[in-house]
């Protein structure tokens, strides 16, 4: 019985620690983090991976490796490293450098695409000028303003001053 002990000690300790130590490198590895700021830029620098990136009012500086989308509203995006996923940018501007990679759609409303000669786009891209944004929405404000107008004249054009008041006829019998 003792040597069968010794010959089950000298397996299971070897496998047990060996076991813990891949379960502690794999705890050690965080996958990749999701991004959200408010005003605050973002800049994943090289060697970094993040996964999608959503920034409102601030600009994402990319140097490394972004497995997500990008998602910004009033900045801009200038990717050096690579982008595995789409990137939409509403009211700003996207800017690829020499030998980035873009492995989604490149999407610009109110801005424009900058890319470099050396720069790759797997997907499709689509870039709307601020005029073409600021359009419709001068648009709708004309037709707002015309429809209140509209009612303003309608209920004052109805509406007649009571008998006697100042620059109204009185009526004599």
């Amino acid at each position: 019985m003792p040597a069968r002990s010794r010959i089950l000690m000298r397996i299971a300790i070897p496998a047990f620690i060996l076991t813990l130590a891949l379960s502690t490198a794999a705890l050690a590895q965080k996958p990749d983090e999701d991004r959200v700021e408010f005003g605050h830029n973002i800049t994943i620098q090289e060697g970094q991976t993040s996964g999608d990136i959503s920034c409102f009012n601030c600009s994402v500086y990319v140097r490394g490796r972004v497995n997500g989308d990008i998602a910004v509203f009033g900045g801009r995006v200038v990717v050096e490293g690579s982008v595995k996923s789409d990137i939409a940018v509403f009211w700003g501007t996207v800017r690829l450098e020499d030998g980035a990679q873009a492995g989604g759609d490149v999407a610009v409303f109110g801005g424009a695409i900058k890319r470099a000669p050396t720069a790759t786009i797997k997907g499709e891209t689509m870039s709307f000028g601020r005029v073409w944004v600021l359009l419709p929405v001068v648009m709708l404000v004309v037709i707002v303003w015309v429809i209140i107008a509209l009612i303003v004249w309608l209920v004052t054009r109805n509406r007649r001053a009571p008998i006697g008041a100042p620059g109204q006829p009185t009526v004599r019998s």
